[in-house]
């Protein structure tokens, strides 16, 4: 898979797109509906430690690296976002966007 060759190229060159970083994109639920998501990749570096030594039961192994991915779910914000130019869209008045440098971002349809 595409991740797979990611984590390959990781391991092979240390060349790094997004680990200790993260990016947004969207997701597949189980029921194969889509949703928008921040992921976040980091590796993990085992090391020995006491309990390690003591005997305890672990599948990962001293020395192992291991990689963690963290999704946060971004519905909601995109749910308000998705609604908030809507009402933009639909405003009767003219709105228009300026950002701090002056320049302009955005208007809607009632400035046309």
């Amino acid at each position: 898979s595409k991740h797979d060759d990611y984590l390959y190229h990781y391991i092979q060159t240390g060349e790094s797109k997004i680990m200790g970083s993260g990016r947004q994109l969207r997701g597949r639920k189980s029921d194969g509906s889509t949703f928008a998501m921040f992921l976040s990749l980091s590796e993990a570096n085992i090391v020995a430690s006491d309990t390690e030594t003591s005997g305890s039961n672990t599948e990962v192994e001293v020395g192992e690296t291991i990689f963690t991915g963290i999704i946060r779910d971004l519905s909601a914000e995109e749910d308000m976002r998705m609604r908030m130019e809507a009402m933009i869209e639909s405003a009767v008045d003219p709105i228009v966007q300026i950002d701090q440098a002056g320049f302009i971002q955005m208007v809607n349809p009632a400035c046309c």
